[in-house]
């Protein structure tokens, strides 16, 4: 991690357990499915603040990820409950800027972004 992360930043949460088809070879959640981990997680945040995807698309407002950076700490792995913990870390006029911690059933942190 390129920093220390307070995790007593991040108000929101969220929990499930990672399956099977999300798995690579060596039995480890493949990266790519890390990105749609962090997708979920957003789209619950914007759900808890009461912003449901179809309000947000009628809002007129156009939403797109410019920038991804993921440091991957530590494997996660098949049946394992993780929880995802989103905050918004900066908000500019034209972009937001949102910070993820994912942590793993054992409360390792397995990825930053």
């Amino acid at each position: 991690m390129s920093k220390s992360i307070n995790k007593e930043l991040f108000k929101f949460k969220t929990r499930w357990r990672t399956r099977f088809c999300e798995v690579d070879l060596q039995g480890v959640i493949h990266h790519s499915e890390i990105v749609k981990y962090l997708e979920i997680g957003r789209v619950e945040y914007w759900r808890q603040l009461g912003i449901g995807y179809h309000e947000f698309l009628s809002s007129g407002l156009e939403y797109v990820v410019a920038r991804l950076e993921c440091d991957y700490l530590k494997p996660l792995f098949f049946d394992t409950m993780i929880t995802v913990m989103v905050r918004v870390s900066r908000v500019s006029r034209t972009s937001v800027t949102y910070e993820y911690l994912i942590y793993d059933d054992n409360d390792n942190c397995a990825v930053y972004a």
